[in-house]
């Protein structure tokens, strides 16, 4: 829902199931919309989807975040375990990188931090062990990984004085 902040009165409204992240494109023209196997554009002024990116082939994705360049957009997928990165243009995934179960990107350079949750077991399925959380460090050229020690469940970050 768009609201007007001094009044509270509805301005614009979205039908769309199984929200579970926003963010703004790198130019933010648009907000960008996890969903259910999908990763949605919605135009900030009325709402309406401007394009979708489905056939992910995960289930939910969680916190988008566009690249700085605005070239990808990186949709977390906790459930699956993956983090897919989606050609902005085209909609394509050009990568499924395994990274435990992350939940959020933030980028610095040529970094993105990513924070996983940790994932019980149950919540998995049969035979499925617990995932651990934690927060990883991903070249986003190289795809190198590092993993922060001491950081066993990360449920979300933030950058403080930049």
């Amino acid at each position: 829902m768009r609201l007007n902040p001094n009044d509270g009165r509805l301005i614009a409204e979205a039908k769309v199931p199984h929200v579970r992240g926003l963010s703004w494109t790198a130019d933010h023209s648009q907000l960008l919309v996890a969903g259910r196997g999908e990763v949605l554009l919605l135009n900030p002024e009325n709402l309406v989807t401007t394009r979708t990116f489905d056939h992910l082939s995960v289930g939910q994705t969680f916190y988008p975040s566009a690249s700085p360049d605005g070239r990808s957009f990186y949709a977390p997928a906790v459930l699956d375990g993956v983090l897919l990165v989606i050609d902005a243009s085209t909609g394509s995934v050009q990568k499924r990188l395994s990274l435990g179960s992350p939940l959020r990107v933030l980028f610095d350079g040529e970094s993105a931090w990513v924070s996983n949750v940790k994932v019980p077991a149950s919540m998995l399925g049969p035979g499925a062990k617990e995932r651990p959380g934690g927060l990883v460090r991903l070249n986003t050229v190289t795809d190198q990984l590092e993993s922060i020690a001491g950081t066993e469940d990360s449920n979300g970050i933030a950058f403080v004085g930049r």
